[in-house]
């Protein structure tokens, strides 16, 4: 079975596709994990003993020529070996599902929307734009048997703009086998304190883990923080996290005077290890698939303040304490200033979180239900 994303460093879509090839590898199946530019996936492949097979001209790209290039790149290599089924993980790589069709008729292929990527309406697409990509779309998608949403708003959209004329809903694919191992909120703090260089034992800590683009909205906060109130609280955010944004968003910060109440340390290794050292988590992004980083505060029993985006929205039960509407400046400020004067509020949301993360472990009915599910691919 061949597992294949465009990109192939560290991202939620990447982690999703290690667990799905993970479990089928347990299952006594072959796992073959491929993608483009990116170290992430391919070190950890060579760690778990898995295949990785690189692609040169895969890329997250408009450029026909390039997207053309891969398709052929991936011919040859669907001439050489024969998959049984392929799952994809992103756009651009399902070129590849229309070589495996053309040379491989009798391959299964499967592709699962962890989003809507480039046609979520927040993403901010010319019209004309969309519609050609839209139609791109479509089209590529002819080439996949089985379409898998991790949510209901996706899917229904999917189907209102005839992206697909079917679907499944289906968490599947971002079920863990172990729950996650966090530090404990002293050595979390310890470490938080040493990369600022400074004192934090006793503030509320607001904390955030992502890419700084657009996509995460993280200037969202500058229009938004009630510098007032968080100084009155002592309490201060911290974004982990590197990307394109980060000079602009630490610039706006020095020029607002409020670098005191929000830093931008930069990106650290494994930081959802250091979940507990938060108060409460932060996550206004304009539109996302089902965020790994959720996840992981839901098993971190941690209270969380995002976006009312619909993976935000089902992940998180439609907690209405927990969720904003997107790109609403009051109802941030109303929603995290309860958050942030109410620490048993705080404490109870945690502790709701971490009953709702259950659902993401893999139990006795979800393995036998993989293993049935492997046993009818051709």
């Amino acid at each position: 079975m061949l597992f294949i994303v465009t990109l192939g460093g560290l991202g939620g879509a990447q982690k999703n596709l290690l667990r799905s090839a993970m479990q089928y590898k347990h299952l006594g199946y072959e796992a073959i994990i491929s993608a483009g530019e990116g170290g992430y996936l391919q070190e950890q492949a060579e760690a778990l003993d898995i295949r990785f097979i690189k692609f040169r001209f895969l890329k997250r790209s408009k450029n026909p020529l390039m997207n053309f290039l891969f398709f052929l790149e991936a011919s040859l290599l669907m001439k050489r070996e024969a998959f049984d089924a392929i799952h994809f993980y992103s756009p651009n790589a399902l070129f590849a599902g229309i070589a495996a069709k053309l040379i491989r008729k009798r391959c299964y292929t499967r592709f699962i929307f962890g989003g809507l990527s480039i046609l979520d309406p927040m993403y901010g697409l010319h019209p004309m734009t969309r519609r050609i990509i839209l139609l791109l779309y479509r089209a590529l998608l002819t080439c996949i048997d089985e379409y898998i949403f991790e949510n209901h708003s996706n899917k229904k959209f999917a189907l209102d703009e005839k992206i697909v004329s079917h679907g499944t809903i289906s968490i599947d694919h971002l079920l863990i086998k172990e729950k996650p191992k966090f530090l404990s909120n002293k050595i979390a703090r310890s470490y938080f304190a040493d990369l600022l260089g400074e004192t934090i034992s006793n503030k509320l800590i607001i904390g955030s883990i992502g890419r700084l683009s657009r996509q995460k909205n993280y200037a969202f906060l500058h229009r938004s923080i009630d510098a007032s109130l968080m100084r009155e609280k002592n309490a201060m955010i911290i974004i982990f996290g590197d990307g394109p944004e980060r000079k602009k968003l630490i610039k706006e910060s020095i020029a607002m005077g409020i670098t005191d109440i929000l830093r931008f340390p930069g990106a650290v290794n494994e930081a959802s290890q250091y979940l507990r050292g938060f108060d409460l988590f932060l996550l206004p992004s304009l539109y996302e698939g089902t965020a790994n980083v959720v996840i992981e505060c839901l098993f971190a029993g941690m209270p969380i303040l995002a976006s009312d985006i619909p993976s935000n929205t089902e992940t998180l039960n439609f907690s209405r304490e927990q969720l904003f509407s997107l790109d609403d400046r009051n109802d941030f400020r109303c929603k995290i200033k309860n958050l942030i004067t109410d620490p048993a509020l705080r404490d109870r949301i945690g502790a709701q979180n971490h009953k709702l993360s259950l659902r993401y472990l893999v139990s006795k009915e979800n393995h036998q239900k993989e293993k049935e599910l492997c046993s009818e691919s051709p």
